[in-house]
């Protein structure tokens, strides 16, 4: 298997191993670089030569902003932003949340850090953000005003980032809108606007799925937890623990093609 970086060898032995489900075994998940590189890679790599091997990189931004990428025959994209979001699960946060408030029971702990809210959060604030840097990407506008800057919009206390402060993100989502429209206009990006809806509406896709989990979800939910008085992590180890509990219902199409794989 070949994925972007070494950052989380670990966590996709583990992932890809949960999704075959002792039908086969990962053998070795070997990293390539970034994203670009690995479906690069994919697509010199078109020979059907009984050699079993899949190129996995995330969704990206893409994931939004285009109906259709580049395909290859050992090419696979994650139906989510990234692998963050996959292991992002209801059950599998519970599991960490407790891990990490030890002294609490897991339905506590999980209301310690206000999952709901985290979730409402993502839903009616960053979804809008996130939209609107879909649209910047099928535009392929690059502007520093379209980086991704989690604590230009979040809000803190006691020096913790523990959710969006809708002003700020308000803010920052007019300020890229306007970008846009200087720099396209305003009927083509209404225009592309609807585009990138409809991608949405037509992977129903839920804003948990695209919302950069890196940058938000497994930020704040550290933070959160750090806030609640519990123990705070290094990201790769929140990630880890997510993997060993996750069902990998987010991505359902990965273990089929994982079994087409093993079966060569």
């Amino acid at each position: 298997m070949y994925v972007e970086d070494s950052t989380y060898i670990g966590v996709y032995e583990k992932m890809l191993n949960r999704a075959l489900n002792g039908k086969a075994k990962i053998q070795r998940v070997i990293p390539l670089g970034t994203r670009e590189f690995v479906v690069e890679k994919a697509l010199e790599d078109t020979e059907l030569d009984g050699r079993r091997r899949l190129y996995i990189v995330d969704g990206d931004l893409d994931l939004i902003a285009w109906e259709r990428m580049k395909s290859a025959p050992h090419l696979y994209r994650l139906q989510a932003y990234s692998i963050e979001n996959v292991l992002f699960e209801l059950e599998a946060v519970e599991r960490y949340c407790t891990f990490a408030m030890p002294a609490r029971t897991s339905g506590a702990a999980l209301s310690s850090v206000s999952f709901d809210n985290l979730m409402s959060d993502v839903k009616t604030q960053l979804a809008p953000y996130v939209t609107v840097l879909g649209i910047a990407r099928r535009l392929k506008l690059r502007d520093a005003i379209f980086s991704i800057n989690p604590p230009s919009i979040s809000r803190t206390e006691r020096g913790k980032y523990i959710g969006v402060d809708k002003n700020k993100c308000q803010k920052r989502i007019r300020q890229m809108i306007s970008k846009i429209i200087s720099e396209v206009g305003l009927r083509k990006y209404r225009i592309t606007k609807g585009k990138v809806l409809k991608i949405i509406r037509s992977k129903n896709l839920p804003a948990e799925q695209f919302v950069p989990g890196k940058s938000f979800l497994i930020w704040y939910l550290n933070h959160r937890v750090g806030y609640a008085g519990g123990l705070s992590h290094t990201q790769p180890t929140i990630v880890s623990y997510l993997a060993e509990h996750c069902t990998l219902r987010h991505e359902p199409k990965l273990s089929k093609r994982l079994r087409a794989v093993a079966s060569g």
